[in-house]
């Protein structure tokens, strides 16, 4: 499988990020702005993010017992838990952007799942045995 490599702003991106909370696959995260040549069309940046840079991280507040309080969106090189922005695609539903997910869990399980911030969000028919 050829996974894109996608150049997200890296300007408008960042705050989207910082802001969302939410668990893998079952909350939508938000469409960032994909640089167009070489130029965000939104902001006018030129500072790039890839969608492989983009991670899913474990929320543990100080009084937790185990399992995240919730997830985050990071921005690193190294990550465990799949990517969020796997790929960008057109929505069945309503026709406007939707971001593909890949999640990993620790026992090697994957699941794919399409987010539209206007549909929500859905698990794909597909998914990936241990590795």
């Amino acid at each position: 499988m050829v996974i894109r490599d996608i150049k997200f702003c890296k300007s408008c991106s960042e705050p989207k990020l910082i802001s969302w909370k939410g668990w893998p696959l079952k909350n939508p995260i938000p469409m960032l702005s994909i640089l167009k040549g070489d130029r965000c069309e939104v902001c006018g940046g030129l500072d790039s993010l890839s969608n492989h840079d983009i991670k899913w991280m474990n929320y543990h507040g100080p009084h937790s017992t185990g399992l995240p309080d919730y997830w985050i969106l990071v921005i690193e090189s190294q990550g465990t838990w799949g990517e969020p922005y796997l790929d960008v695609a057109v929505c069945k539903k309503c026709g406007g952007d939707e971001v593909i997910s890949y999640f990993e869990t620790q026992s090697g399980q994957a699941d794919i799942g399409c987010s539209c911030e206007t549909c929500g969000t859905a698990k794909s028919a597909f998914r990936w045995g241990r590795r």
